[in-house]
């Protein structure tokens, strides 16, 4: 008899999860509320409009997102591997959508939900919570708008998409607070605009309180002190909190309190033209602005400082003077309707505390190493800075604002469309203006004092004034 082997028992230790991937087990693991969207309640309006020329152009077969077009089939936009990462961002998020639903024709309503239902089957569209959230919100949005408009075969296929993609978004879990913020705003919005979604709306109100404090600082500026994050975030809660009210359903208390905090720290990053401050790089969004202003129920007043934030904002006669207080005193100054330039430094240190002080002379901000002053007329900025170490102060001019050197002293003169003349001098500091004509650089490399002052003039500029007119001394 051949030798038995002897059976041997090998065990192996369970792998250990985290925190968070149990938290998402157990998400999944849960029932949860049954439902399906089964009608329509009410719209939730969008605040920015789509362009109906796009829809026009989908509708041929050219589809262009972020100003790259390809031209594609129906057939095949979705099955095949086309465009750049950033165009395959849009078409999988459904921002589109917004297009055909601002060309209100039922003929592009029909193609907009067979689109749908050809992205539905493609099935390639990200999992990822933020993604989703864009989804459903574009789906409660603009697929409301153009499922209204159809048939009722079309409008049972698209109900049960939203269902779907819903139910996708709910299970998503271990997010972070503003992935966890925008999914609860989405799930509110389908509870708020489908039949048979009521389910939802407990938790995501009870997300959404839980969520928004984490990102909304006591003085109404976002966590990320980009002010463009609190214009998107306003665009979204106050059209659902109307939604909600005409749905006669109770809107979450701290998202109410959150949105009184945006409000005057949006007002106080809004130049004179309406648009917002360029500090990150931001979009103007003027239309966008106005549009939520007008659900301002309150009409909030602009706020002159915001500590937690950083921005501070000097206001005297037409004149507006920005400060980023954190980012090394970076600011802008604006007249009226005009914006001037927008300022970046090195060698300033914006670190520190910030006090601002109101009298009848004008206003003064005092940020560590720069002191700020804004006469009462609006007519006279004075910067002060006093550096440890070289110093270089960047004004970057708005496109419409030309320039003129002064032969006969030290200074430049800036030139808005509607022939206003401002005289900006220095004194302990060297300038010279770029070649391209739209920075003039102020530089102080012995690290002492340096002052530099924009003065409005009693005079308008001749017709005759060119960008070009520099004086040699300063050009470089």
């Amino acid at each position: 008899m051949a030798d038995r082997v002897p059976f041997r028992v090998v065990t192996q230790r369970p792998q250990r999860l985290s925190l968070p991937q149990w938290s998402s087990l157990w998400a999944k693991l849960q029932p949860g509320p049954h439902f399906a969207a089964s009608g329509f309640v009410l719209p939730v309006a969008r605040l920015h409009s789509g362009n109906a020329e796009l829809a026009f152009a989908m509708y041929n077969g050219q589809f262009v997102f972020g100003g790259e077009a390809i031209k594609a089939l129906a057939s095949e936009v979705f099955e095949k591997r086309m465009g750049s990462k950033a165009w395959q961002g849009a078409l999988q998020n459904l921002s589109w959508l917004q297009h055909f639903a601002e060309s209100k024709r039922n003929l592009h309503a029909h193609y907009a939900l067979r689109l749908l239902g050809r992205w539905a089957k493609a099935g390639k569209a990200p999992r990822d919570a933020g993604t989703l959230s864009k989804i459903v919100l574009a789906l409660a949005i603009d697929g409301w708008v153009l499922a209204k408009a159809c048939d009722a075969e079309l409008q049972n296929e698209f109900f049960r998409l939203v269902t779907q993609q819903t139910k996708r978004l709910r299970r998503t879990s271990a997010l972070p607070p503003e992935q966890a913020l925008l999914k609860a705003i989405a799930l509110l919005y389908v509870s708020t605009s489908f039949q048979g979604l009521d389910a939802l709306r407990k938790l995501a109100s009870d997300q959404l309180t839980l969520q928004i404090d984490k990102l909304i600082s006591p003085d109404g500026g976002h966590m990320t002190r980009n002010p463009q994050d609190v214009v998107v975030l306003l665009a979204l809660l106050l059209p659902l909190k109307v939604a909600m009210k005409a749905a006669r359903v109770n809107f979450p208390g701290a998202a109410s309190n959150a949105i009184e905090r945006m409000l005057p720290f949006l007002a106080m990053m809004t130049h004179g033209d309406g648009g917002l401050a360029q500090f990150c790089g931001n979009p103007e969004q003027a239309d966008l602005i106005q549009a939520i202003k007008q659900l301002d129920s309150t009409q909030a007043p602009a706020q002159n400082l915001a500590r937690h934030s950083q921005f501070a904002r000097l206001e005297h006669g037409k004149s507006l003077v920005l400060v980023d207080a954190q980012s090394c005193n970076a600011m802008e100054f604006s007249h009226g309707l005009q914006r001037l330039f927008a300022s970046s430094c090195s060698g300033v240190n914006g670190q520190g505390g910030t006090q601002l002080h109101s009298g009848p002379q004008g206003t003064v901000l005092q940020n560590n190493s720069r002191t700020y002053f804004l006469s009462e007329t609006g007519d006279d900025l004075r910067v002060q800075d006093e550096p440890q170490d070289a110093i270089e102060i960047a004004l970057h001019l708005a496109p419409n604002v030309k320039l003129t050197a002064m032969r006969e002293t030290v200074g430049i003169l800036l030139v808005t469309p509607d022939r206003t003349v401002w005289q900006l001098s220095w004194r302990g500091g060297e300038a010279h203006i770029e070649q391209s004509g739209a920075v003039i650089k102020i530089a102080n490399h012995a690290g002492k004092r340096l002052n530099w002052a924009l003065k409005k003039q009693n005079r308008t500029a001749t017709p005759r004034a060119r960008k070009r007119d520099f004086g040699p001394d300063l050009l470089t």
